[in-house]
């Protein structure tokens, strides 16, 4: 049988332990809270295109189909002019 002050060493030991493991969780707590809100901040829409569609004389041309196509875009995006002539993307 091992003496009371070797069981008093390991429990020590013991405690030691669980402190840096929760020190460590900790900042592995925090790291990912403040990391977690950067790629949603990068995904806001910050502006958008407003297009009036005419003819060679100046009127507007409501009901036409227009193609946004960009480099940076996944895919093209479509919109038809209102009565006005007037094509929105984005806000």
């Amino acid at each position: 049988m091992r003496p009371v002050y070797y069981a008093a060493s390991v429990l020590r030991h013991d405690l030691r332990r669980l402190k840096k493991l929760r020190k460590a969780l900790l900042i592995v707590a925090v790291v990912s809270l403040v990391a977690m809100p950067v790629p949603v901040v990068a995904q806001q829409q910050v502006g958008g295109l407003r297009v009036l569609v005419i003819d060679q004389k100046g009127s507007v041309i409501p009901g036409a189909e227009v193609e946004f196509g960009s480099r940076v875009l996944i895919r093209p995006v479509f919109g038809v002019s209102d009565d006005q002539g007037l094509v929105t993307m984005g806000t």
